[in-house]
């Protein structure tokens, strides 16, 4: 049966990683605490960021004296212009052959979407530098505090996907063991770059989605 819809993970799939440097995410934190009256802590800093999850994030707060749920919206503005930043200056790009790709699957009526671990301001931030809206059916990251609590490998964010995708043999797209678990905990078909395919363009040329 062919893909009728292909879901994509966004950092490291879609836009380039930033993993190897973080420094961006940490003076972002900083920001964040700073807005709030408070002092940055001597560690901690990628806990508060969010990307460990919501018990880690919660667990940092306590330390620096924080709501959780106050917190986390500066957090995540901040994360969302230090990003933008990163864009602007032509120090983050999309990954070679992603916007030809999307162009690839409308141009085949195929429905593409995006879901991160990100916020979603984010998400929706860089969809619009990139002028990516036209090709995408339904896009999100993580929305709010309670949200955080289920980031990938949580599948929940799948489920949105598809509800809206309305098809009946997606596919995921992503660069991660989180990625892959959580597209086999929702039991559907996943591509993983760097284990099944080497680029994007490995995408376009399934027979699965011709």
């Amino acid at each position: 049966m062919k893909y009728d819809a292909v879901i994509f993970d966004l950092d490291g799939t879609l836009l380039q990683s930033t993993s190897e440097d973080l420094s961006w995410l940490e003076r972002a934190v900083e920001r964040a605490l700073e807005k709030q009256g408070l002092q940055t802590p001597d560690s901690r800093l990628m806990e508060l960021s969010g990307i460990r999850g919501s018990e880690k994030f919660t667990e940092a707060c306590r330390k620096v004296g924080a709501e959780p749920e106050n917190l986390w919206p500066v957090v995540e503005g901040e994360r969302m212009e230090g990003k933008k930043e990163l864009i602007e200056s032509g120090r983050l790009e999309l990954k070679d052959g992603a916007e030809e790709l999307l162009r690839f699957l409308h141009n085949q009526d195929i429905r593409a979407s995006v879901i991160s671990n990100s916020p979603d301001l984010t998400v929706e931030m860089v969809v619009e530098e990139f002028d990516l809206k036209s090709y995408l059916h339904y896009y999100r990251g993580i929305t709010t505090f309670e949200d955080l609590a289920h980031r990938k490998p949580d599948p929940v964010h799948i489920d949105y996907a598809l509800a809206e995708l309305h098809c009946s043999n997606p596919v995921y797209v992503g660069d991660s063991e989180s990625d892959e678990e959580a597209s086999i905990r929702e039991g559907i078909d996943d591509l993983i770059l760097g284990k099944d395919i080497d680029g994007l363009s490995q995408v376009k040329a399934l027979d699965r989605l011709e």
